[in-house]
């Protein structure tokens, strides 16, 4: 694994992702598919059973009112899984928190948040902002750290055999990996 930086130009960053779409993007199928049920549930219409007396409406609304909490509970317990799957991914290092620290000038660049502030801070994860103690963090965004991996030989660009493999290494983001895997099979191929 390559060095964190502290700062990252804000091309690298404006490629990241911010906190409300990661969850989308890294959280596993199956915790998505629970929040989606959790907010899916339908209510249940308990007025085939109202008797139209004072009793049987209070009943009624004391039916709604816990099925209402029920679910909104369940919302919050599912959204918190999801949640703890992103910070788990964020403490192991699969993905690095970069911001703007407030107050800011024009001329910042985005920051790395170091992961013991970033797991005790005061989270706002519609907004992509943290707030730990005196320090305040605005358009958070995920980025996937960078891996070395082989150089592609200019022959397989150019649709050419190469006469000769190039071992010089050069950084790409992970997802890119795969890509250039499928590449040197190819060249192997040719």
């Amino acid at each position: 694994m390559t060095d964190i930086n502290k700062e990252i130009d804000e091309t690298t960053y404006l490629n990241g992702c911010p906190l409300n779409e990661a969850i989308g993007k890294y959280c596993s199928p199956i915790a998505i598919q629970n929040y989606q049920s959790a907010i899916n549930t339908k209510k249940p219409n308990s007025t085939d059973t109202f008797d139209r007396t004072l009793m049987g409406f209070l009943n009624v609304t004391n039916d709604a009112i816990q099925n209402l909490q029920r679910q909104k509970e369940n919302i919050k317990n599912a959204t918190d899984i999801l949640y703890r799957e992103i910070m788990a991914l964020i403490k192991n290092g699969t993905l690095i928190p970069y911001s703007y620290q407030l107050p800011r000038n024009l001329s910042d660049l985005p920051i790395r948040i170091p992961i013991d502030i970033f797991m005790a801070g005061n989270i706002s994860w519609a907004n992509s902002e943290l707030i730990y103690k005196n320090f305040e963090f605005t358009g958070i965004r995920l980025i996937e750290p960078l891996k070395k991996i082989t150089e592609i030989p200019i022959g397989i660009i150019n649709h050419q055999n190469p006469e000769k493999e190039d071992k010089s290494f050069r950084e790409f983001p992970r997802h890119c990996s795969h890509e250039i895997l499928a590449q040197r099979k190819a060249q192997r191929m040719w």
